[in-house]
């Protein structure tokens, strides 16, 4: 903003002040000289103010240099929209996302670029709700270039009023949203179609785990008895990968559906060591529990598969020690701790262990790799759920997962 002119005051008094200057070299003004001091004073304040409004002038076209170039060459475009639709104004990025000259654009209908006539009733339903509405209101569209090519477009309409004539009007900002539109589209046909795989997959394996049982009833030698024990723990394995796929899939398509009510902490926690005890004093490991009378606000069902799937990966990458499920009371919640005593994760790691298929280094011997998915599955139950979710972790020492969960009111 340009700097604003002295006050009246202050340009009296340095126009006073400079007379004065003048005066001491040409001496003292006669009594009858007093007229024409105060036009020479008057003469030097209007100079003053002139070369203030000059100086003010030119910061004020700097200034408005410096907005036309944020506004036209903003990374978005910025349209305004009459209670019409026609656009009154547009810069040169909106013009570009449109493919059209700015000149060709104004007083055009903004729904002539709207593709089909589900979006075109969108639309109107929109810019009815903006017009109406005080606050900033969203949508998705898709929009056609004057070239005829298609894209995804971000709309956000706030409703205000030309200063002029004080008549309503619309100020729109587009963004190109193709890329991410694309994503999606692609991850959710990914995910319906490993959802449907993954149903049709479990009925052959089914049916595999039954003939593995029948076939151990009818062998005798120990050899053969072997095999059919390995091809059993191979089949385990594969049902227990389908089953983190299925899940995984159902989350990313929004088949998940998330049913909060009140439950006890204690309840939740005997569950899981009655289904986790096995597994860690089979490795020689002590499973214990930190009890706790807390009351959660959360989805039962899918806080205790999160739970369980950081049990298992504590066991699977623990050789020796304990693991620890405990709850702490904090401010407005709780926070569920799994503690281990495992081979912890390395610093250049953790940023990476709870994406997709990443599986940790192992030094243990006499480990497997996981499929790298658990953790995965973790974050996405995490992010449905809107539990915060941590980690620290102390390579060589262990590693300690925390879940942040409201308390029930």
């Amino acid at each position: 903003c340009p700097p604003p002119p002295p006050p009246p005051l202050k340009l009296r008094a340095d126009a006073e002040a400079q007379l004065m200057r003048a005066e001491v070299v040409e001496g003292p003004a006669r009594p009858a000289d007093e007229l024409l001091q105060e036009l020479q004073v008057h003469q030097i304040e209007l100079e003053m103010q002139n070369e203030a409004l000059r100086e003010a002038q030119v910061a004020l076209e700097k200034s408005h240099d410096r907005y036309v170039d944020l506004y036209h060459f903003a990374p978005v475009g910025y349209f305004t929209l009459t209670d019409t639709g026609l656009i009154a104004e547009v810069n040169l990025t909106g013009a570009a996302l449109l493919g059209e000259d700015r000149s060709k654009l104004l007083n055009r209908r903004f729904a002539r670029f709207i593709v089909g006539p589900d979006d075109q009733d969108k639309w109107h339903l929109h810019l009815r709700h903006a017009f109406r509405l005080d606050d900033k209101q969203a949508c998705e569209l898709r929009l056609q270039r004057s070239d005829g090519t298609v894209f995804d477009a971000g709309l956000e309409c706030l409703r205000t009023a030309v200063s002029d004539a004080a008549v309503p009007a619309l100020r729109v900002t587009l963004t190109d949203i193709t890329a991410r539109k694309k994503a999606e589209r692609a991850n959710a046909a990914k995910s319906h179609f490993l959802a449907a795989a993954s149903h049709d997959l479990r009925q052959p394996l089914q049916a595999l785990r039954l003939f593995i049982d029948l076939l151990n009833q009818q062998l005798d030698d120990p050899r053969h008895l072997k095999i059919a024990q390995n091809a059993s723990t191979a089949l385990t394995a594969g049902e227990k990968l389908l089953e983190v796929l299925l899940q995984t899939s159902k989350i990313d398509a929004g088949f998940v559906a998330v049913q909060r009510q009140n439950v006890s902490f204690a309840e939740i926690a005997a569950n899981l060591v009655n289904q986790c005890a096995g597994l860690a004093h089979a490795k020689g490991l002590e499973l214990t529990v930190v009890g706790s009378s807390a009351v959660i606000d959360t989805d039962p069902v899918l806080l205790s598969r999160l739970l369980s799937n950081l049990l298992d990966n504590a066991i699977k990458y623990t050789e020796h020690g304990r693991i620890l499920l405990g709850c702490r009371r904090i401010k407005d919640g709780v926070r569920i701790e799994v503690w281990d005593t495992g081979i912890g994760i390395a610093a250049d790691e953790m940023p990476h262990i709870f994406d997709d298929f990443y599986r940790i280094e192992m030094s243990c011997r006499h480990q497997t790799h996981g499929h790298g998915i658990g953790l995965s599955v973790v974050r996405r139950t995490a992010d449905l759920l809107g539990h915060q979710l941590t980690v620290e972790s102390w390579p060589g020492r262990g590693s300690v997962f925390r879940v942040m969960a409201p308390l029930a009111q």
